[in-house]
């Protein structure tokens, strides 16, 4: 008897073994499967909504709507789609799966949370850095008429743009106006040129279409110009404060207050500013820092064919046998670089051009929102966007070759482009392989851009360039630290002029004190930091985070720590937030932690059920 039952009871033992894998992996299967559909419901959500921002997926015959109407729709359906992905059970979930739901979860609560926020920047979408959304001449007058109705209603609120966010609206409308329309106006461009249309229906788009701007053109002069708020700060509106919080916390992803966000930005620019100094005295200038940095910038500005040279030689140098010092071996596209030079556009072979979209002159349309215009010009040292690197060699911008190298190393590898490329690499979810924002006016109201972690990422390539040995003069690693002192100088900036009240001159002062670039650019800057508040604090935050990380990690692991390990961890799950970022590199040291410690503990516990089983095995046969 007494064998019998242990031999039942063996026999359950083994049974339950085989069946418990079964039912959890169907569990699991069935989990999984829903967190896909939920993610595809996302995806298919965005591309109705912003066809715009999905230029390869033929999506151009629908309108993105700007009406309060439609944003209350669009945070009901995601607030539905919050519910239903907050019904999900992560029980059974591999730890992978958990941090893809965690991720979707994060991506649809942060517009739903944003939208307590709808009756301020989203109801001003025209300014210096953006404007016409539409590329389809059919859709684009209702566009108009929908945006000039919010901008009413931020006029009636007192809610409107600082000046300097505006002064060059006109300007980047006459380039928006001609790109639309210059095939179909007369020589003096005031006019639709009379020369007959075989299809009256284009005709009638076309004319309909150009008195739409021509009446935003008035309606920007005449009214809203004129109402725009005295003050550059958030402070000056009612709520102004709570407002700044929400979109400081939306592109930093963390909760740092402004009043933090300020001292950390002055620690930072009293750190860079010693190195900057050290090097100074040991160039033997004896001036403050300063006079130094307007002297080494001044005396170190390049034409634009040394610009052009100086980048190609950059990017071939930091080739695929040089980032396999730090990181992985990796498959990418090779980087192609399109020249901005005035109103030409070419596109120049530095090494092998693989451009990844179908309508090349479509996607140009959305790439230019990025860019600032100002009289007509475009003042960007360069820009990186679905791997294409925008190199801007308009003879007007003053340009030093000191930062040739970090500019390169931001845009190019090992920042955004190799950023991208490791993304892809990892087969993310759809909606995850194309972040793109509602327009940054609309901020926090608008799916996460999670700027902390891609210019985090991007600012730290630039440190990235010293461990691999490319700042080899004492000039280089200058432009090094120039280039990172603007990025602490903004974070001072930022939350002077929208939390403490900071005029933007009292901005552009700052800004010069320490960088010693153009007057033009500075105030360029500047009114970038007034127009989109809390984007540029997010550059320096999300780089310390990762340094702040990669610390951790490594006194933790010891001689365990390899670089390439951390790197790949840090981009592997592509953009998230940081405190997402901060849980998964925490999840990767506790693994390799408990693997070290438990090491041979599975092959033990397997050792003593192998044990049990043949005990009884040979006792029933005895």
């Amino acid at each position: 008897m007494t064998l019998f039952m242990l031999l039942t009871g063996s026999l359950f033992f083994v049974g339950v073994f085989n069946v418990f894998p079964r039912i959890f992996a169907s569990k699991h299967e069935s989990a999984v499967k829903r967190i896909r559909n939920l993610e595809d419901q996302l995806y298919n959500h965005l591309k109705e909504e912003y066809p715009g921002a999905y230029v390869n997926e033929d999506q151009f015959h629908l309108r993105q709507s700007f009406t309060l109407q439609t944003y209350k729709r669009r945070k009901n359906l995601n607030k539905e789609l919050l519910s239903e992905i907050n019904k999900l059970s992560l029980e059974s979930l591999a730890s992978e799966d958990k941090i893809n739901v965690r991720i979707l979860r994060d991506y649809v609560k942060t517009f739903v949370r944003g939208h307590r926020w709808v009756m301020y920047g989203a109801l001003n979408p025209f300014n210096n850095l953006e404007g016409i959304y539409s590329t389809d001449l059919e859709h684009l007058p209702v566009q108009i008429y929908e945006q000039v109705s919010l901008m009413r209603k931020a006029i009636r609120l007192k809610r409107t743009n600082h000046l300097s966010s505006m002064v060059n609206v006109i300007g980047r409308l006459q380039n928006d106006r001609n790109l639309h329309l210059s095939p179909f106006l007369s020589r003096n461009n005031s006019s639709i040129s009379q020369r007959s249309f075989q299809d009256k229906g284009i005709l009638r788009q076309v004319q309909m279409a150009h008195e739409a701007f021509v009446e935003l053109g008035s309606f920007l002069i005449n009214e809203y110009i004129p109402a725009t708020r005295n003050a550059p700060g958030l402070h000056s509106m009612r709520n102004g404060i709570g407002y700044y919080k929400a979109c400081l916390k939306f592109h930093t992803t963390s909760d740092m207050s402004p009043d933090e966000a300020h001292v950390k930005g002055l620690d930072e620019v009293e750190r860079i500013a010693k190195q900057i100094n050290k090097i100074k005295n040991q160039l033997n200038f004896n001036t403050d820092l300063t006079t130094f940095v307007k002297h080494v910038q001044y005396h170190t500005t390049i034409t634009p064919d040394q610009q052009f040279l100086m980048v190609r030689d950059v990017l071939e140098t930091v080739n695929d046998t040089l980032l396999d010092t730090v990181f992985y071996k990796l498959q990418k596209p090779k980087v192609a670089m399109i020249i901005l030079n005035g109103k030409q556009i070419t596109v120049k072979n530095v090494v092998q051009i693989r451009l990844q979209f179908y309508d090349f002159k479509r996607y140009l349309v959305f790439s230019f929102r990025l860019h600032p215009i100002v009289d007509g010009k475009d003042l960007s040292l360069g820009s990186y966007r679905s791997n294409v690197f925008y190199i801007n060699v308009n003879p007007s911008i003053n340009r030093s070759s000191l930062l040739t190298i970090p500019l390169v190393l931001h845009e190019a590898n090992p920042g955004h482009h190799f950023q991208n490329s490791y993304a892809f690499s990892r087969n993310l979810p759809r909606y995850r392989q194309n972040i793109f924002h509602t327009g940054l006016h609309t901020v926090p109201f608008s799916y996460p851009t999670y700027t902390a972690y891609i210019e985090g990422w991007a600012l730290y390539a630039e440190y990235l360039g010293s461990e691999m040995g490319l700042y080899s003069t004492v000039y280089d690693e200058l432009g090094r630290l120039i280039s990172e002192i603007l990025r602490a100088c903004r974070l001072v900036v930022d939350t002077g002029i929208h939390a403490f009240g900071w005029s933007r001159e009292q901005g552009i002062e700052y800004i010069r004190n320490y960088t010693g670039s153009d007057q033009q650019q500075i105030e360029n800057e500047v009114d970038m930091i007034i127009t989109w508040p809390g984007r540029a604090c997010a550059y320096k935050v999300g780089e310390m985070k990762i340094k702040q990380l990669r610390r951790r990690a490594k006194n933790i692991l010891g001689p365990n720590f390899r670089l390439e390990d951390f790197h790949d961890v840090i981009l592997r799950k592509g953009p998230v937030s940081l405190k997402i970022l901060d849980d998964i590199v925490g999840e990767w040291i506790k693994d390799i932690v408990n693997a070290n410690a438990s090491n041979g503990i599975w092959t033990i516990t397997y050792g003593y059920f192998a044990l049990y089983a043949n005990t009884i095995i040979i006792f029933f046969l005895s």
